[in-house]
């Protein structure tokens, strides 16, 4: 089990994820709703984000000539991108005192993904499981 996470059970029992303490909310297709609901509340004040995705790694690498390594890096991760599913979004909202905003500040809203139907790098589903990832609720 990596790190800072407590079996379900426990969470449960506690009532309050490892997340949650740290200002941090999963969403996911059933609180989707409701936590859109306390986002739109959220941004009233904390208008400042941070934004951080989670992809499958890279399965693709383009193909050419690049004028610059920066314009391979650029295709690279195009490439992937258009070609992957997404598998999280993280959003966290601060004022403009750089001050996160109290309780849940973080939400991070997990996609459909599938270990056997989408394409991913194995050396990068290995980090995502060990991160804290739960492919198995995705």
């Amino acid at each position: 089990m990596p790190s800072g996470r407590m079996p379900p059970a426990i969470q449960r029992y506690v009532g309050q994820s490892v997340e949650e303490e740290y200002g941090i909310r999963d969403v996911w297709a059933e609180n989707l709703e409701d936590e859109m609901h306390n986002l739109r509340s959220i941004v009233q004040k904390y208008k400042f984000v941070a934004m951080d995705t989670e992809f499958p790694g890279v399965v693709a690498r383009p193909i050419g000539h690049f004028r610059a390594n920066t314009d391979y890096q650029y295709q690279l991760l195009r490439c992937n991108v258009d070609i992957l599913r997404i598998i999280q979004v993280g959003l966290s909202f601060y004022n403009e005192h750089g001050e996160l905003a109290p309780g849940v500040s973080t939400f991070q809203f997990n996609f459909k993904f599938s270990m056997t139907d989408d394409m991913f790098a194995q050396d990068s589903i290995d980090l995502l499981t060990n991160s804290g990832i739960q492919f198995k609720k995705h």
